[in-house]
């Protein structure tokens, strides 16, 4: 899993119809890299999100995804290094 914070909205001007009606959002994780992810929980710009990835993701999904946001985070410990943007 991967711990990240929403930086946007993606959209596509054409998509898998798996996708239709599915929402995409940047994801900038806790090491610095960037992913976009299918969002199935109607997340925000700013949320601290956990975002499965692989075969996890498929399973999951039901569909072929490479990223799918699981949970909004609401807290961590301190010693967890979370993004800042």
């Amino acid at each position: 899993m991967i711990l990240g914070r929403v930086t946007g909205r993606v959209w596509a001007d054409r998509q898998l119809g798996q996708l239709d009606g599915r929402r995409m959002v940047a994801i900038e994780s806790a090491d610095g890299g960037q992913l976009v992810a299918t969002d199935t929980i109607d997340v925000a710009t700013g949320d601290l999100v956990l975002v499965v990835t692989d075969d996890a993701a498929i399973t999951l999904a039901g569909f072929a995804v490479d990223a799918l946001v699981v949970a909004r985070v609401a807290d961590t410990d301190d010693d967890v290094r979370r993004p800042t943007t």
